[in-house]
């Protein structure tokens, strides 16, 4: 090596290891079930090896900072309440319920639609502790609808839960259950 100054050095090699990369291609299932178990792994890559998991729409059941872990898989898609009513002889209700059989809390994404298909105001969003349950009073009133549907979807947890309208006749309280759809 020549310097600005005219100077030579000469300079002691150095050994240099490349490491190949470590093999990071996971073995999982295509497709599970919602609500079932699953599997996913990678290559075992020895002693000092680290490994971190995160799934979405599930919950990891054991070995997340392992090569191998298992999983509950959470619900698919959204289920749907249609025929919501708000008028002077129909109001609707919206209730949720958390099965709570994954032991966790979840939350829940609802969003309501007019009788038009039009998005209604902002989602609202709410948590349930296992078991638990929310009912939300005539949710198309505030929202300036007489008529209207909801989307209801898990954005966290993996316990299942159920969801259903109800219409009740303003003059009697007698009410009529309205199923979800999946």
């Amino acid at each position: 090596m020549t310097g600005p100054a005219g100077c030579q050095a000469t300079s002691a090699g150095y050994p240099v290891t490349v490491v190949a990369s470590p093999n990071a291609a996971i073995s999982a299932p295509a497709s599970v079930a919602p609500g079932a178990a699953g599997a996913a792994s990678v290559p075992d890559e020895g002693a000092g090896a680290s490994y971190s998991w995160s799934i979405t729409g599930g919950t990891i059941s054991s070995g997340g900072t392992t090569n191998a872990i298992t999983f509950s898989a959470g619900a698919s898609g959204a289920v749907w309440v249609y025929g919501l009513r708000q008028d002077t002889a129909i109001r609707s209700n919206l209730a949720v319920i958390s099965r709570g059989d994954a032991g966790d809390s979840i939350q829940l994404r609802i969003t309501y639609f007019g009788s038009s298909g039009a998005q209604l105001g902002a989602p609202v969003e709410t948590t349930l502790a296992p078991g638990e349950f929310r009912q939300f009073n005539t949710p198309l009133a505030p929202l300036g609808a007489a008529a209207g549907y909801a989307r209801v979807e898990r954005i966290s947890g993996a316990s299942r839960f159920v969801t259903y309208g109800v219409l009740n006749d303003a003059a009697t309280s007698d009410g009529s259950y309205i199923g979800m759809r999946f």
